[in-house]
């Protein structure tokens, strides 16, 4: 293919988003510069599988074996690094993740392992510093079947090619517009909702239109699609529906790049290819490779804060990253082509092979020795040391199969009290340990109707779940009628439903079956028909208030502390700045359960020490298994408070 510059700049345009999107720096929809690679992949590649189908020329090994130079070196130099400072700094569950991360890699299914750590309690993100590869997995499954579609349609000639991508294009658009509203994460994450975007460049490549038009219609449409890829970095962000409808914004802008500059330059063109534009595009594929796992190994040695400066030498670090490793691993394997001799294709692709299993080893053996734990003292391992808070629960579906709430605590025909229900969210599934022993002391059957990030007040639903969970509620309500329950206590996350989160995340504001109102006035509105529904069924209603929440994920922040001899609480939120930030959650509360039969509990006395910290240890043990979920030992902390109900 002739060499397009504009191209090149179209690469920056896409790389240089994400990165300061990682950053923090003022592109909250700068994740979409992965779904401008798409549409350049699928282009570029879409042109070159196209003309050789069409030539009867196409190789499926000659296919790989470009895909194998294109990718696998830089990727593999990445992967190995990471691998060599996850064993200095990383801690075992995070290690022992990396290795199961990078095992996805050879198998080209990170997409879906990253997909299942979504979960509410799985390992955050920013601890996975491989999870940018999701993206070359989906384009990778993309290329397995992409060229037998090509050989399969050409068959039926160019037009039917045109068609038959078109119809593909309208499936996976469909598909990821429903998926993004009812399964957003397995949207973002796998193949059959992108398909579109990879497919709209094969569109472009099929086209190939050879009338010509008038150079404005050229500037209008390539200025047209820098301006759709600008508006989505600068107006989307996390609380942006992702991909669905709203990824055309951004695949289209590429698209009208791509096509306005196929026929001739435009002064796009000549800003897109300018010298140091085109040269970050150059080096694209390095930088987008590793610039995240530095932005995570730098969050480790900084207590997960990154300063201004830390910032800015993170960006350095990546661009110099990213030039050496395009300048002495990308350009000489992919020039290496035009050397070697005859048979260099089977040649590339078992040393493919052989540097596959070597990665594929080196993340068993990460995984199996659950992270290399000797490398740390037992006192340093034990802080460390959370178990999840689903350990009490027999499965994830927190309504068993024979239709019956999960059961912590004493069984029903051994109980020597009325059974009382623990009603909330994953706030209230990280109290159960407490509840667990309590029951088993005064000889109560405890319930748990409790579901993550979802409100436990009933006719109420969130963004982040969907409208499927307005019947929850009911269904919560009649076990409460159908158990004979005497007691019921309401938990839940109550700042996470009344205002956004401290990085601007809005997924999770309540909302009920109008869903126009102010979160405030739907919780009150749900807090008293929910309890005046638990009155008419002779209820005791208890209250716990909010769990403070810490700056950042607390087994992981404690054992670094650790590690570096540093105070163990000296990354711990204040009471002062706790309440600072509470104390209109607290009014809003107060306001909704004044004048109602309810008994209120306030866990936040219990988790503060005396010179007015909420700490994230205490005796050498984790009080939270994150940031905001208290650990089995963090519950315990709360047993006296949580006794009042059994007393």
């Amino acid at each position: 293919m002739p060499y397009r510059k504009d191209i090149d700049g179209l690469r920056a345009l896409a790389v240089l988003p994400v990165v300061f999107f990682h950053l923090g720096w003022g592109a909250p929809g700068g994740y979409i510069g992965v779904d401008v690679f798409f549409v350049i992949s699928g282009f570029l590649i879409g042109s070159i599988v196209i003309r050789e189908v069409e030539s009867g020329s196409f190789s499926l090994l000659r296919f790989w074996e470009r895909r194998v130079r294109r990718i696998l070196p830089a990727l593999t130099a990445v992967v190995v690094a990471t691998a060599v400072a996850g064993c200095v700094w990383m801690i075992p569950a995070h290690l022992e993740e990396l290795g199961k991360s990078i095992m996805a890699q050879p198998a080209l299914v990170a997409n879906v392992y990253f997909w299942q750590e979504s979960g509410y309690f799985e390992v955050a993100s920013e601890y996975q510093p491989l999870l940018q590869t999701w993206s070359l997995a989906v384009e990778e499954q993309f290329y397995l079947f992409f060229p037998l579609v090509m050989i399969l349609f050409f068959k039926l000639g160019r037009r039917a090619a045109l068609i038959g991508v078109l119809i593909l294009i309208a499936l996976s658009l469909g598909w990821s517009v429903f998926s993004t509203k009812v399964y957003p994460s397995l949207s973002f994450y796998l193949l059959p909702s992108r398909i579109w975007e990879l497919d709209l460049g094969v569109i472009l490549a099929l086209l190939q239109i050879k009338r010509d038009r008038p150079r404005w219609i050229n500037e209008v449409l390539s200025w047209g699609g820098i301006g759709c890829i600008l508006t989505a970095v600068f107006t989307f962000s996390l609380n942006t529906p992702f991909p669905g409808y709203t990824a055309l914004l951004p695949c289209l802008g590429a698209a009208l790049v791509i096509f306005g500059n196929a026929q001739q330059a435009t002064s796009s063109s000549a800003l897109l290819g300018w010298g140091p534009i085109r040269f970050v595009g150059l080096i694209s594929y390095s930088l987008y490779l590793w610039h995240w796992p530095l932005i995570v190994f730098a969050r480790y040695q900084s207590a997960g804060e990154l300063s201004v400066t830390m910032k800015v030498v993170i960006l350095l670090l990546s661009l110099i990253c990213a030039t050496l490793s395009w300048r002495f691993i990308e350009k000489p394997f992919r020039k290496a082509k035009e050397r070697e001799a005859k048979g260099a294709t089977r040649k590339v692709l078992a040393i493919g092979a052989v540097t596959s299993i070597f990665t594929l080893g080196l993340g068993v053996a990460f995984s199996e020795s659950e992270g290399l734990p000797k490398r740390f003292s037992a006192e340093t391992l034990e802080l460390r040391r959370v178990d999840s808070p689903f350990s009490l629960m027999r499965s994830r579906s927190f309504l068993e199969e024979n239709g019956t709430l999960p059961v912590v605590g004493e069984l029903q025909d051994e109980a020597s009290s009325p059974p009382m229900l623990v009603w909330g969210d994953s706030h209230a599934i990280s109290l159960l340990p407490a509840f667990d022993v309590l029951g088993k002391k005064h000889g109560t059957t405890v319930y748990a109707a409790v579901q993550p990030a979802t409100p436990p007040l009933a006719g109420t639903w969130t963004p982040r779940i969907g409208k499927d969970f307005l019947e929850w509620g009911e269904a919560v309500l009649e076990q409460v009628d159908s158990l004979g329950i005497e007691k019921v206590i309401i938990v839940g996350r109550w700042d996470f439903y009344l205002r956004a989160t401290p990085d601007g995340d809005q997924r999770n504001l309540i909302s009920d079956e109008a869903g126009t109102d102010l979160p405030a006035e739907v919780f009150e509105r749900a807090v008293r028909r929910s309890l005046a529904r638990l009155a008419g069924l002779g209820v005791e209603v208890w209250f716990i208030e909010d769990v403070p929440f810490q700056p950042h994920s607390v087994p992981e922040t404690v054992m670094l502390a650790s590690i570096q001899g540093r105070n163990l609480n000296g990354a711990a939120r204040s009471l002062e700045a706790y309440q600072e930030w509470n104390h209109e959650i607290a009014e809003i509360i107060d306001r909704s359960l004044v004048g109602l039969p309810v008994r209120r509990l306030d866990p936040v006395p219990l988790l503060t020490d005396a010179d007015g910290i909420l700490p994230m240890a205490r005796n050498g043990k984790a009080l939270y298994s994150d940031d905001h979920h208290l650990s089995p030992f963090g519950a315990q902390q709360l047993e006296p408070l949580i006794e009042e109900i059994f007393e």
